[in-house]
């Protein structure tokens, strides 16, 4: 936001108000536009080259702050082509533990808020002097369709997606494969593509999403309450009704048909009751 109290300077493709989108959904467009396939290989590259790096000059280090400083790390590669400052990791760190802590610690939050006035400054001045045309960020600029103040907002978003989310997803991988208990990559691109599924489903690095109670008299609340309703995924990964017996353990063969569960959904948004995509957009929501 532009003030404290909240005037906020960009959009993004998170917007609840779709109108905030962009025309016909360009937000979303011009944010694709840097995750193409080829996109992907170049960051592969850099993700490779820094994991082979750090591990083979690896010190004497806790492996769940290993995990996340490489995740903080990759995060800036990917962006802007160069590792964060001490400075950019605390002030990924700050705001990681805001919204870790937010509803049982407001003393997180006060210091994220006092840690966001230079944090957007060193952001934004990396965002203007990007021209890396291998960075996700040196892509989005390229486009032209994404304004500074909004690719401040996509970079906030992905911190959260990539520092937090690739964090929870790597330690619990890698842990579990050192262990036995996730087996190794398979060798043909039809199992690849189940393994990938059956990790997330057995991993699930996000556990838990929330959403406002629109009818709370349906929950035995007041009329007009302000109440939200917490979704735990588990309850629906380990369930046999949809993912068979034995859903507390990795099972490659669970995924292999995995295409007959993909959910065609014609233009419409999956997280958001399937709100119809603008009728002229190019990409869905």
């Amino acid at each position: 936001p532009h003030t404290l109290l909240g005037t906020w300077v960009g959009d993004s493709i998170f917007r609840t108000d779709y109108s905030k989108r962009g025309k016909n959904n360009r937000y979303k467009e011009v944010y694709m536009e840097g995750l193409k396939s080829n996109d992907l290989e170049e960051y592969r590259i850099v993700i490779s080259n820094h994991l082979n790096k750090t591990l083979d000059n690896l010190e004497n280090v806790g492996y769940f702050d290993l995990i996340h400083k490489l995740n903080i790390e990759l995060t800036y590669l990917i962006h802007f082509g160069f590792l964060p400052s001490k400075e950019d990791y605390n002030g990924c760190i700050l705001f990681i533990n805001a919204v870790k802590n937010h509803a049982m610690n407001m003393e997180e939050i006060l210091k994220q808020i006092n840690n966001l006035p230079s944090f957007y400054r060193r952001s934004m001045k990396y965002i203007s002097g990007c021209r890396n045309p291998k960075t996700l960020i040196g892509k989005w600029i390229k486009n032209r369709g994404l304004s500074k103040e909004n690719i401040f907002m996509e970079f906030i978003h992905n911190i959260l997606g990539m520092a937090i989310n690739w964090t929870n997803l790597s330690y619990y991988y890698i842990l579990k494969h050192t262990q036995g208990i996730i087996p190794d990559i398979p060798n043909t691109k039809e199992m690849r593509m189940a393994y990938i599924y059956e990790c997330f489903r057995f991993i699930l690095p996000v556990r838990f999403t929330a959403s406002n109670i629109k009818k709370p008299e349906e929950f035995g609340l007041k009329q007009g309450t302000n109440s939200t309703f917490v979704h735990d995924f588990k309850v629906y990964t380990q369930n046999p009704k949809y993912f068979g017996s034995d859903t507390e353990n990795f099972n490659l063969l669970r995924m292999e048909n995995h295409q007959k569960d993909t959910v065609s959904l014609k233009g419409k948004c999956p997280f958001s009751g399937f709100f119809e995509s603008p009728q002229e957009a190019k990409v869905h929501c």
